[in-house]
């Protein structure tokens, strides 16, 4: 008993001796930022803050032992330690809070799916556990069985590969991960005190984390972690379904396959959908209706981009980027780009005389505004 009391009064004073450590460089950060620099060392000033603030969000959540906060330990790490050095290599520190929330919660299809994506990226694969996961729990989903595709390839094992591809032509829907991701780590984060972006303000919320809203902070953050993890989804159905060259058994799957994803509230794999059916398709009336809802997607997509590109580093008082967020978590991309359209009071299909931009290149109709 005394020790469990022990153990419960030191994780407080754990938290606390990390603050110190934040406040103490937090005021190294805020001096920098006094002295006169080049727009090279305040960009640099801005990661190394950033970079602080990770790492004890990340180091409070590592302290858990629910499978799902350790997993967004490992997630919110990789920006601090890997991503700004151009790698997803993990430190082995980092790594260990992955294989305990695998340990812990095999089952929870992120977690399995992020174990096979490290087998496939490391080489490191005791993921039998992962496998029969996303095999049996999660069956319906296509995305999982494209990624246990992408494995069985890796493991240059034609029949599993077969197998996993039959599975994802068979599938119900597909789950878009940026969306699921969001929304977990959102909630992994909810109740942990998220430091202020302004290093100078870091001292007051320390005596009083309520004393400023960070909410923005938070889940803007958190969704721009989850978009640093987009699948090799789309290319792998791109190339597996590329006409002319389909067979009659393969275009049936692609079809169905195809159809799901343009059902998805992802809107990238949507148009992906769509824009892949409306070349598949034979009977000119589904093939109109197709490139139809293909135009309408890109339309959605590039209106949508624009509209929140306006507002630069002003926030815009029309598009609140909590509110997207929340809307992203609670109903998907697709939904969340035709609310933008909708604040701004733009339609939601394209004008008579708009065209779908060449792939990779900026649209160069007059938008419309949101100012």
């Amino acid at each position: 008993m005394l020790k469990n009391e022990e153990s419960r009064m030191r994780k407080p004073w754990l938290a606390m001796a990390g603050l110190a450590v934040l406040v103490v460089s937090a005021g190294a950060v805020a001096q920098t930022a006094d002295a006169e620099m080049t727009p090279e060392q305040q960009h640099e000033q801005r990661e190394a803050w950033g970079k602080l603030k990770l790492e004890l969000v990340s180091g409070v959540l590592a302290r858990s032992d629910q499978p799902r906060k350790l997993y967004a330990a490992w997630l919110l790490e990789p920006i601090t330690q890997a991503y700004l050095r151009g790698s997803i290599t993990n430190a082995p520190e980092v790594d260990e809070r992955l294989l305990r929330a695998y340990r812990i919660g095999s089952n929870e299809p992120l977690i399995a799916a992020a174990m096979v994506e490290r087998c496939i990226r490391t080489g490191k694969c005791e993921v039998d556990e992962a496998v029969a996961a996303l095999q049996n729990g999660d069956a319906d989903n296509a995305g999982s069985q494209l990624l246990l595709m992408r494995l069985a390839e890796y493991r240059k094992d034609p029949v599993e590969t077969q197998k996993a591809w039959e599975r994802a032509v068979q599938a119900k829907s597909y789950r878009d991960p940026v969306t699921a991701t969001t929304g977990l780590l959102a909630e992994a984060t909810e109740d942990v005190a998220w430091p202020p972006s302004d290093p100078a303000k870091l001292e007051a919320w320390v005596r009083d984390p309520k004393s400023q809203d960070t909410e923005h902070e938070r889940l803007v953050t958190v969704h721009w972690t989850a978009l640093n993890l987009l699948p090799n989804d789309a290319r792998q159905v791109s190339e597996a379904c590329m006409p002319p060259e389909l067979g009659a058994e393969k275009n049936q799957q692609c079809r169905h396959l195809l159809t799901v994803l343009a059902d998805s509230n992802s809107l990238t794999m949507a148009r992906l959908g769509a824009a892949r059916m409306a070349a598949l398709e034979l009977d000119e009336v589904a093939k109109a209706e197709w490139s139809a809802r293909y135009r309408e997607l890109e339309w959605l997509n590039s209106v949508s981009n624009h509209l929140l590109g306006e507002s630069g580093e002003k926030p815009n008082a029309k598009v609140s980027e909590v509110e997207l967020v929340r809307l992203w978590i609670e109903r998907g991309e697709l939904l969340m780009a035709q609310h933008v359209l909708t604040s701004c009071g733009v339609a939601l299909r394209p004008p008579a005389d708009w065209k779908v931009p060449p792939p990779t290149q900026p649209d160069t109709y007059r938008l419309p505004s949101c100012r």
